[in-house]
């Protein structure tokens, strides 16, 4: 894979809908910085002055981070929202197609990068 596939790759990966957790630390000097992660990305972690700006650098170390792991030729983790809607999928196949379709409707309505305050 040469380089150019490899970053349109990870920023098509990371444009998954990972769940983004955002801190408020309180620095020596009395400042204020927010600190943002990703869950299901051990070390993914970005930090601004504002939530705004942690956020904003977020996505960008988040593509960087992906590009990484796929360097090193490990697999990038599916976001956890991903992986419990196969699941509930899963359960739901048995189902008649009405049901099928109001649970799509439902599934329709997941914002794109939730954020836990």
């Amino acid at each position: 894979m040469t380089a150019s596939e490899l970053k349109l790759r990870a920023a098509k990966l990371a444009d998954r809908p990972y769940a983004v957790d955002l801190a408020v630390e309180r620095l020596n000097d009395g400042s204020v910085v927010y600190v943002a992660t990703v869950r299901e990305l051990l070390g993914c972690i970005a930090q601004g002055k504002t939530r705004k700006e942690a956020i904003s650098e977020l996505d960008e170390v988040l593509t960087e981070y992906i590009e990484t792991v796929l360097e090193d030729g490990l697999e990038v983790p599916e976001p956890a929202i991903t992986r419990t809607l196969k699941n509930r999928r899963a359960k739901v196949a048995g189902r008649s197609g009405s049901s099928r379709t109001s649970r799509r409707s439902e599934l329709q309505g997941i914002p794109k990068r939730p954020v836990a305050a």
